[in-house]
């Protein structure tokens, strides 16, 4: 009898021990919903991510030798570090 209550008294500290980790690993993969949604313009491109927006104009002058950057960044969205070098603009925009 002592025996079945030490195992059922270790399976319970057990139980209760793993039951309480919490899980430290997060995704911060970004998803892709859709390729660029620009159709005709030239020299503009549009990414959709999971919580932000992702504009590139890649030819904003003749002869221009560089181009521009800017994160669409929605309510509440989570910009991946990597990105947080670029021009941020909140949205919807407000006056």
């Amino acid at each position: 009898m002592k025996k079945i209550a030490l195992l059922a008294l270790l399976s319970l500290g057990l139980l209760t021990a793993t039951s309480c980790k919490k899980d430290t690993q997060t995704s911060e993969k970004a998803v892709v919903t859709g390729t660029n949604s620009i159709q005709y313009a030239k020299g503009l491109s549009l990414q959709h991510y999971d919580g932000y927006s992702v504009v590139k104009v890649t030819n904003p002058w003749p002869d221009a030798k560089e181009g521009f950057t800017y994160i669409l960044q929605e309510k509440g969205g989570i910009i991946p570090d990597s990105l947080l070098k670029y021009t941020t603009i909140s949205v919807p925009v407000q006056s």
